[in-house]
């Protein structure tokens, strides 16, 4: 709908808006191009992430060194007695490899994952207690979790490029 005056215009997006039809609300919003819309999802969306990580930020931690056969079982066990999990999560891939003439197909882990707990207190204790131990039941893995807590990306960059340009880290990336 075409307006002639800003004021018109105005009206009915206070009024058209607040209209129900059946279960659905009424979407009413001004003109927007398909530019100006992405721009608009996408910043919906930051916020949105932002706002997580700052609620979660102490209760989410980062785990390396994860053994490859271990499933997201194995670490909610070894985690769950700090305190209350809300997520806990393995990153995998699916490994194909040749077994004589059929190809088999095996989910590896990729040796990191995630566990967020639901306060900040828990997250520590498992952090304090985890950090440089094995998992258990895979203690031949000769390779101790590292746990940190998580750290979105952006930060990571900014944090990675302060500490190579005062020379503490050259060369080297955190997770």
């Amino acid at each position: 709908v075409l307006y002639a005056d800003e004021e018109s215009t105005k009206k009915a997006l206070n009024s058209l808006g607040n209209i129900v039809i059946g279960d659905s609300k009424l979407y009413v919003q001004i003109l927007q191009s398909k530019y100006e819309r992405k721009q608009l999802i996408e910043n919906k969306i930051r916020e949105s992430n932002s706002r997580l990580n700052e609620q979660y930020r102490m209760c989410n931690l980062h785990i390396r060194n994860i053994p490859f056969n271990a499933k997201e079982d194995d670490l909610r066990k070894a985690f769950s007695k700090f305190g209350q999990i809300t997520s806990c999560k393995i990153e995998t891939y699916i490994l194909v490899t040749g077994v004589g003439d059929e190809k088999k197909e095996i989910i590896s882990s990729k040796g990191f994952g995630y566990v967020c707990y639901d306060n900040p207190e828990s997250a520590k204790q498992a952090k304090e207690s985890l950090d440089g131990k094995y998992l258990p039941n895979f203690e031949s893995w000769n390779r101790p979790l590292i746990i940190d807590f998580f750290m979105p990306k952006g930060e990571r960059q900014i944090l990675n490029n302060q500490q190579s340009a005062m020379g503490l880290f050259p060369n080297s990336m955190f997770y």
